[in-house]
């Protein structure tokens, strides 16, 4: 047996694709993973030229206001069904963070079926996100004050700009924008006024994301147009509904506006992650603080926090859980702030990933 890492998929897309989508397309759907121009890495566990268990790959920044975090992300996690039970899966995770970590990423970030088997490597549910459910009665309550249409390949680079203005997101260039939009299946809708595009709205990705505005970005005018659109469409084609839109954690004018309009919404997890540099995550804690903190490893691997007279002690757990809580959650933020004597008002970090970031 044998762990093997690179930018070729070979047997590990068709063993993910077997798995994964039960013999249908996944690349096109990861052009960033799988496409001609990707930047990300496949790792596999090779024996006798087979690839039995596989992962994608995919090292992003997270763009948020003082600054950005590195990030690797994992995905597409596939083993054969005749080669499980033999840790293959373990071997491949173990080897897509130690590749994580030593280029440089914070943490690793995925998205789980099954939480249990992360839960027991080290995985806990990160960051924040607010789901709204966007019922089909909606419609009548949002604005028809816009032309609204299908993206066109010409939109591509307007709707990079719409995208790069928001203030939580994942670094993009222009070019990988423009093979996103053209996920297969995908609907994606845009705003006008003026003659100019000012809002645009990305619905249904995959199986996972099926139903879901995952990705806007523009005015609020706009996206609210396109919601509206969307509802009406929905309305039209006797379809049940309802659809569903993911936004930050934090309040912004769109769900501000969706909540005004009485839209039910959930506060949920980012994802599942396990922090790989404890040390710039303690660092980070560090930083946050109104007053000199100084940190080090206790005898036991801990981190111990020193300000003063005082200390506390933190696991990597704790570390993470006060930069990306999950659901916003301050408790140990709060604990830390307690236990030093000091103001941690930076903290959480408020990064987001939109639903075409995922792998």
């Amino acid at each position: 047996m044998k762990v093997v890492v690179g930018d070729d998929a070979g047997g590990a897309l068709e063993l993910m694709e077997s798995v994964l989508r039960q013999g249908g397309e996944l690349a096109a759907d990861y052009p960033l993973v799988f496409g001609a121009q990707k930047r990300g890495k496949i790792v596999a566990v090779n024996e006798a030229d087979r690839v039995l268990s596989a992962c994608a790959l995919l090292e992003q920044e997270l763009v948020q206001p003082g600054g950005r975090v590195r990030i690797g992300m994992i995905g597409s996690v596939a083993t054969a069904p005749d080669a499980r039970g033999r840790g293959l899966a373990s071997a491949v995770l173990e080897r897509a963070e130690k590749e994580l970590r030593v280029s440089g990423c914070l943490l690793s970030l995925l998205w789980a079926d099954s939480p249990e088997f992360y839960t027991r490597r080290g995985y806990s549910a990160i960051g924040a996100e607010r789901d709204f459910v966007l019922e089909i009665e909606l419609a009548d309550r949002l604005p028809v004050t816009c032309e609204t249409r299908a993206a066109s390949e010409s939109d591509h680079g307007r709707l990079h700009e719409l995208y790069s203005s928001q203030e939580l997101r994942v670094e993009r260039l222009r070019s990988e924008s423009a093979q996103l939009y053209q996920a297969p299946g995908m609907k994606v809708l845009v705003a006008e006024a003026g003659g100019r595009v000012i809002g645009y709205v990305c619905l249904g990705r995959g199986a996972d994301l099926a139903g879901v505005v995952h990705e806007w970005a523009g005015s609020p005018e706009g996206v609210l147009n396109c919601l509206g659109s969307l509802l009406r469409a929905c309305r039209n084609s006797a379809e049940s509904g309802p659809l569903f839109l993911m936004s930050p954690g934090r309040s912004t004018p769109v769900s501000a506006a969706l909540e005004g309009l009485g839209a039910r919404s959930a506060m949920g997890s980012l994802g599942m992650g396990k922090l790989l540099n404890p040390g710039e995550a303690a660092a980070t804690v560090a930083r946050a603080a109104d007053r000199p903190i100084d940190w080090s490893w206790g005898p036991g691997g801990e981190c111990v926090l020193r300000a003063g007279t005082r200390s506390m002690e933190l696991t990597s757990e704790d570390l993470i859980s006060a930069l990306f809580p999950a659901r916003g959650e301050r408790s140990i933020i709060e604990a830390i702030e307690n236990g030093l004597e000091a103001s941690l008002e930076s903290l959480p970090c408020k990064a987001f990933l939109w639903g075409l970031d995922s792998i």
